[in-house]
């Protein structure tokens, strides 16, 4: 099953993260909204 985003925006976004909203198409010709969380690069040490 192969899913094709038609479009992409942005609903919220801080400095750690964003939330998208996506426009998918499904193989069977429906679409649906599909949100996303994009996070940010992140490293982290413990000592």
């Amino acid at each position: 099953m192969q899913w094709t985003k038609q479009n992409e925006r942005t609903v919220y976004e801080n400095r750690w993260f964003r939330v998208n909203l996506a426009d998918v198409g499904l193989p069977d010709g429906r679409h649906l909204d599909h949100f996303l969380i994009r996070l940010r690069p992140v490293a982290v040490a413990t000592w």
